[in-house]
């Protein structure tokens, strides 16, 4: 992930948003959904791909839930590890020991044929990966399952858009304001006044309109582009 796609990400706000998107999947399936959301800081990431996670999570641990089952989904400041923990906690079937080394490989499912792509958790890994985190899973056949997910607090620098002065500390400032008059251009910079541009072109005619309209401003104009023909 670079900088130019991370952006500050309050998690408990896009937790509960998700929670609503899959609010009908837990009603169908008799299943209810609670929310443990501490104070917890942003954290640097892409909004929209830690959403996917809590979704994939959330639809999971609800379909390994029977009617009646509880999933928890939590959030926590983890001050030892300078990051968030998110816990998503069902009371349902548990996962066998024997396949559990393999629930983030792709493809892999437990699913019946046509319920499950197996794509779920493996693309959840691999964006969490990619924000510097980990994810792991602790769960016992019969007594549930437990899915932790650490994000880092990375203190990234704001991004500036490639076209702002300021990525670049040594150009000189220089003001957006710019004025035209037919096909003459005048753009505002301290570097040089107009009086100094106007004193090094021949023309009285010319060079006196470039004097009044620099003295009706009272500010320094540059001459970009002039042409003594065009009408006035």
């Amino acid at each position: 992930m670079t900088r130019a796609t991370c952006s500050r990400v309050d998690l408990n706000d896009g937790i509960r948003a998700t929670a609503n998107i899959i609010s009908g999947r837990r009603t169908n399936r008799g299943v209810e959904v609670l929310t443990d959301l501490a104070p917890v800081p942003p954290v640097a990431g892409s909004p929209g791909k830690l959403n996917q996670v809590v979704l994939n999570l959330l639809a999971n641990a609800i379909d390994a839930s029977s009617a009646g089952g509880t999933v928890t989904i939590r959030t926590r400041a983890n001050v030892m590890n300078k990051g968030v923990t998110i816990e998503i906690i069902d009371n349902g079937r548990g996962i066998d020991p024997a396949i559990r080394d393999r629930i983030f490989d792709p493809f892999f499912t437990t699913k019946p044929v046509g319920q499950g792509t197996g794509l779920g958790l493996s693309l959840s890994y691999g964006i969490v990966h990619d924000h510097g985190g980990t994810i792991k899973v602790d769960s016992l056949p019969g007594q549930g399952a437990c899915f932790t997910v650490l994000l880092p607090l990375n203190q990234l620098a704001p991004v500036l858009p490639a076209s702002d002065p300021r990525q670049d500390p040594n150009r000189p400032a220089q003001s957006t304001a710019r004025i035209d008059r037919g096909r003459r251009s005048f753009r505002m910079t301290p570097s040089k006044t107009a009086r100094e541009t106007s004193s090094s072109n021949s023309g009285g005619r010319e060079t006196g309109r470039k004097r009044s309209l620099a003295s009706a401003l009272d500010g320094g104009l540059e001459v970009v582009g002039s042409n003594p023909a065009a009408p006035t």
